[in-house]
């Protein structure tokens, strides 16, 4: 009886020493440890773009890269600091990653972006990714040297999948043949299907197979034979985010995949893609389908959002601003656009992002040089409340200026059309939602 009793001691502490192997060692998220009817809370992190110190030397190649463009990369690795230091203070149970890791789908970026992940793990905190556009087989994998775009390796289908094992795949409980979607039981009473939503490139579009939904409906039994619910986590958009902007970023096929979520009783999809803050519903039947947009790590405001779920009150969303100057003052970084990061980034996003419609607006010709100046300041500053998720209301001081009421006096024009757009939407501010429980 005895020496049963010292083979059953040293077999558990054996099992127990090989578990703490498996889940430090190797970086392999632990299960979460939430049971049914505790409370839980989780980030949702869209669109980081990485990429990665020693794919590029700061040159003009690379310059090039950030001016054309919305994405404040040159940081793209402070930022996913800066979200460790709120993960050691706020601990929440997992984080979502809703695609496009990486700008160019380097595979140097990839690997170097998976050990950043693996910091978040070995805080004790779960990680999930599905790959965005940019992520798999992208012709575009470059490293930026001096003026030259040097040539790359990719990764395909099976490389993203064994880069990014421990963060999601290694977890699943099932896996669709036909893409690489997942399902994990994230907790006890909410799984997270994380859908892989990405047409192959360079198609920036997405959709959803036949067979792909069939496993859907698949989950769906699965996760009610538990009595737990299931959370939807993809790339594309679900339900057009913009009446101005939704090619190649609704999903396709959204009309056959909304039934497919009624019938499988999704209420929640956590997408990115677009890179606006914005929440959208879907209601048939008194059945709300929730798209929960989150905006692009890598562009202004830079934000990501985060969840807290109640199992007597439901679902909690806001997003939460990257405090980048007091990430710089408290870890010493002598970084004069970081110490100014927010008067910094807004005006780095209002030449980059507003410069399409700088360009439209400078081809109006009932507007003379300075009426257009006074223009541009309106549409820039509508834009930057527009990515940042606010709309109606928010926007209705800016039609005492001169810029608006110049704007509403010119012939139709996409300017325009968008501007007034974001004044009539279904949502004045999209960085906060609470959702109930449903029965």
């Amino acid at each position: 009886m005895k020496r049963l009793t010292i083979f059953i001691i040293v077999t558990l502490g054996m099992i127990l020493l090989f578990n703490m192997i498996l889940y430090s060692s190797n970086n392999v998220s632990p299960p979460v440890n939430v049971k049914s009817g505790d409370d839980f809370n989780f980030y949702i992190i869209s669109d980081p773009h990485y990429i990665a110190e020693n794919t590029h030397d700061n040159g003009e190649a690379f310059n090039n890269l950030l001016e054309f463009g919305d994405k404040m990369l040159q940081y793209s690795n402070v930022f996913i600091d800066a979200i460790k230091e709120s993960v050691i203070v706020n601990k929440p149970d997992f984080i979502v990653f809703t695609g496009d890791l990486t700008i160019n789908g380097l595979k140097e970026n990839h690997i170097e972006f998976s050990k950043k992940l693996s910091e978040f793990v070995k805080l004790g905190t779960c990680v999930y990714v599905i790959p965005g556009n940019h992520d798999i087989s992208n012709e575009e994998a470059v490293f930026y040297y001096e003026d030259k775009l040097l040539k790359g390796n990719n990764v395909d289908k099976n490389k993203f999948v064994e880069i990014y094992y421990d963060f999601g795949y290694n977890q699943s409980i099932s896996r669709d043949e036909d893409s690489l979607s997942y399902l994990v039981m994230a907790t006890e009473d909410v799984w997270l299907l994380m859908i892989d939503s990405t047409n192959d490139y360079p198609d920036h579009g997405g959709s959803l197979s036949s067979s792909t939904l069939q496993w859907i409906e698949s989950c769906s039994e699965l996760a009610k034979e538990k009595n737990s619910k299931m959370i939807a986590v993809m790339h594309h958009s679900l339900i057009d985010h913009s009446k101005i902007i939704s090619d190649n970023y609704t999903i396709e096929n959204n009309e056959e995949i909304l039934k497919c979520f009624i019938k499988s009783d999704i209420e929640i999809v956590l997408t990115g893609h677009i890179h606006l803050q914005d929440i959208k519903e879907y209601n048939i039947d008194d059945h709300i389908i929730y798209d929960i947009a989150t905006s692009s790590l890598s562009v202004y405001p830079h934000q990501f959002g985060t969840m807290h779920y109640s199992p007597y009150k439901g679902y909690n969303y806001h997003t939460v601003k990257l405090d980048m100057t007091q990430y710089a003052i408290d870890n010493g970084l002598n970084d004069e656009f970081l110490i100014e990061f927010d008067s910094n980034s807004e005006q780095f996003f209002k030449d980059k992002c507003c410069s399409s419609q700088r360009n439209c607006i400078n081809n109006i010709e009932e507007l003379n040089e300075r009426e257009k100046e006074e223009v541009i300041k309106v549409v820039s500053e509508m834009n930057k409340l527009f990515f940042a998720g606010y709309r109606n209301e928010y926007l209705e001081y800016l039609k005492d200026f001169e810029g608006f009421k110049l704007l509403e006096s010119i012939s139709t024009c996409p300017v325009k059309n968008y501007a007034l757009a974001i004044l009539n939407d279904e949502r004045a501010n999209n960085n906060i939602i609470s959702i109930p429980i449903s029965d």
